[in-house]
This record gives C-alpha cells, structure tokens and sequence, in this order.
C-alpha cells in the first residue's frame, strides 16, 4: 500500500519547529547590541595628522552608525570595527635612565626592615630547611638578607648534619636509615653499611650535581670506614609524605595565627619551638660546592644516566679507594 507524505503547514504538525528568534535569551542578546540612541558628533574637537574628528560630517557619522548596527550580534561589530582599523608597529625612541649610584643602598638588612616601618614577614623570607633523624630535629635557618636559596646551602646543610652524626653507637638508627635487608642490616650491632637520604626532587636544591659532589667528597675523605654506600632517594611525587613536612606544617600551623611579624626574631622563636635551630654563619658555614663539583664532575649530558628521571642515586666505594656514581630510574 502506497502512502503519500504530505508537507503540514507551518505551526501544525505533531513535532513544533525551533525558532530561536522567539526565545528570551536571544531577543536580549539582540536588545544587547541594538542601537540605543541617534549618533551624535564628537566633541573632542580634534584636527591633526592623526586626529581628524572635527572634519567628519553628520552623513559620514550615520552612515558609518548604519553600518555598525546593520546586524545585532557581537561577532559582525567587533569584525567591522577590526575591518576599518589599520595597525602599525610603533616607531619609539629609546630612553636613558641615569641612576645616581651614590646614594642608592647596597644591601639592605633586617634592621633597615624592622626600623622603617614596614612588617618583615611581608618584605623578607626567612629559608627553613628541615633535616630529621630518629633522636633528633634540626632546622637550618638563614634569611634572605643572608644568602639566597640554592644548591650551596642546601648541601653544607646536609654535609653539616652527615659530618656531626654518630653512626656507630645508635643501633635503632642502623635500623632506620639501612635498607631492610634482613641478611646484611637487621643483624648488625654497631656499623653502619648504608646511608640513605631521602628529599624531594627539586632540581634548583636537591636533584643537582652540587649534592652528589658533596656525598661524594663526604663518602671518600669524610665519612667512617664502615660506612660503603650513600643513597639518595627521590620519592614519587604526590605519593610520598616526608617527616620534614611535618615539622613545616607545625611552623606554618602556628605562623597562621600570628597576623604581624616586626621582628625577625620571632621567627626563631617560633621554629625553636618545634626543633632545634641552627643559623648559618654561626652554627654552621656554607661552602661553595658548586664551583669544588664542576671541577671534578662531568655535566649532567655526559653522564651515562638521566639525572632528571633517576628516582635513586647511589654514591658507593669501589676497591680502589674511589667513589662511583649511578642513578636508577625505577
């Protein structure tokens, strides 16, 4: 049987047509861009070689308006106005500026800080590195009057801390920093074979050539004769939780309730609180071991491993007495 399909009128059939005209969100899309008001001449009287509104006429004015406005919707007027702009690189001279060296400061202290008036927590940094054992909690400030934050300072850091430790008479720390192999570790008493350290991989402090050239310089002249292998351990990021992290959350926790710093001294209180401070140049001096590893160190290209993708470092003794150097990306 043959059916004919027959076109309805329009507003008739069983399904209604979209027109998008008749709904309110696009009558004031188009309300939105509708002319408001008759044009009206400027008033800004210009008449130079780069202004020119005073020459316009009434007819040029509604005539460009009637255009503009020939369509209600956003996309047609921002082409229109981009369609009858002429753009230019602009030709500058360029500008001296003297500076008058003589009374301009060469450093600036905490002092001048504090005496001026303005709040130090605001206009300085205090650097907080934290480096914890078993026994103990030691936090190694310094601010940024001091030194900057680099791989310089985060390795005496670490060197101090290595270089004041003993090994041989704590046998729980045996159990901690060794690695868990029950053959070699578990059965000791009093030597320690393995140091392992463990910092986040952060490549302008911690995952650089200065800290393995300081492990290695510390492994070979500095470290006690039992002592074979050093590792440096880089956890996976966002699946690791360090013990440091939480010795800067009790800081930043009691931090959080003190609204004004003016004296630097109160951050030293405040850290002492939670672990024992040492301040840099007093406690413990920064060497330059970037310049001391770049001697002796080859460059990162050169190396027979990626430094960036190696999660664990190991710095070991050969039977010759030198120090070897590998990384593992797994």
């Amino acid at each position: 049987m043959d059916i004919s399909i027959e076109l309805c009128p329009s507003g008739q059939g069983r399904k209604r047509t979209v027109n998008k005209d008749n709904w309110k969100r696009e009558k004031a899309k188009k309300e939105r861009y509708s002319r408001k008001r008759l044009p009206q001449a400027p008033k800004c009287k210009h008449y130079t070689k780069k202004f020119q509104c005073s020459s316009l006429t009434m007819a040029d004015i509604g005539k460009f308006n009637e255009k503009f406005y020939a369509e209600r919707n956003k996309r047609y007027q921002d082409m229109f106005v981009l369609k009858h702009c002429v753009i230019k690189n602009p030709v500058r001279k360029g500008k001296t500026v003297k500076v008058n060296v003589k009374n301009k400061p060469k450093s600036l202290s905490a002092d001048y800080f504090v005496k001026s008036g303005f709040h130090f927590g605001r206009k300085g940094d205090h650097y907080n590195r934290a480096a914890t054992s078993p026994e103990t909690v030691k936090s190694f400030l310094w601010s940024e009057v001091d030194r900057r934050k680099s791989s310089n300072e985060i390795a005496s850091a670490v060197f101090h801390t290595l270089s004041n430790h003993v090994f041989q008479d704590d046998v729980e720390i045996v159990r901690l920093m060794a690695d868990g192999c029950a053959g070699q570790n578990k059965n000791c008493t009093d030597d320690v074979e393995i140091v392992r350290l463990m910092a986040d991989g952060c490549a302008g402090q911690n995952k650089n050539c200065t800290v393995i050239g300081m492990m290695c310089y510390w492994l070979h002249f500095c470290a006690p004769t039992c002592i074979k292998r050093t590792e440096i351990v880089f956890p996976i990021v966002g699946h690791s939780f360090l013990p440091p992290d939480r010795v800067f959350g009790h800081i930043e926790k009691k931090l959080r309730k003190t609204s004004t710093i003016v004296d630097p001294q109160k951050y030293f209180d405040i850290i002492k609180e939670f672990s024992s401070v040492l301040k840099m140049g007093k406690d413990y001096v920064v060497c330059d071991w970037k310049a001391e590893s770049a001697n002796v160190l080859k460059t990162p290209a050169s190396w027979h491993f990626k430094l960036q993708k190696s999660k664990r470092i190991i710095i070991s003794k050969t039977a010759n007495g030198s120090v070897e150097v590998k990384g593992e990306s797994s």
